[in-house]
């Protein structure tokens, strides 16, 4: 086995995309690539290199990261982006421009029913972790939080009637 390759799959990896650069981090330490022809290829290059990437996922950068995203699905990796606004609230940061991608990728970890990968064919089979055992039961309990909602606002209406 290859020395470079890590024994542990990678299972959430943050990419923050700006017009100009790609930036990803593992085991804390950070990269750079450019964004353009050949700076994708040297990140995929940089990815091959490593243990499976379960899931990759990119900032949204007013379109900046359309084209790495298109190229990294061809070349098999299952990418989502997400909405800098719910990563800062997330992280409790004000601006886009303090996400870097330890917080996409704890944000990823975190919170991993909201995303859409797009799978790819790299992609590892992940264990489904989500017991969906439930999920039939959610249209009674919505009908039962209905029914109690409406006799709260009831009984409201009866009590402001009263006064």
């Amino acid at each position: 086995m290859n020395a470079s390759i890590q024994e542990e799959p990678i299972v959430y990896l943050g990419v923050s995309v700006t017009p100009d650069a790609i930036e990803w981090e593992i085991e804390g330490q950070n990269h750079f690539s450019l964004n353009a022809p050949e700076g994708h290829a040297h990140f995929i290059r940089e990815l091959s290199h490593r243990a499976p990437v379960a899931r990759l996922v990119c900032e949204r950068a007013d379109g900046a990261e359309l084209t790495l995203v298109r190229v990294l699905h061809e070349a098999g990796f299952a990418v989502a982006t997400v909405f800098a606004a719910q990563v800062c609230v997330f992280a409790g940061v004000s601006a886009a421009a303090e996400i870097t991608p330890a917080i996409l990728t704890r944000y990823a970890a975190s919170c991993p029913g909201e995303l859409c990968f797009i799978e790819g064919s790299r992609t590892p089979r992940m264990p489904v972790v989500a017991d969906y055992s439930d999920v039939r039961r959610l249209p009674r309990k919505r009908v039962a939080l209905a029914q109690r909602l409406k006799a709260w606002f009831a009984a409201r209406r009866t009590a402001a009637s009263r006064a």
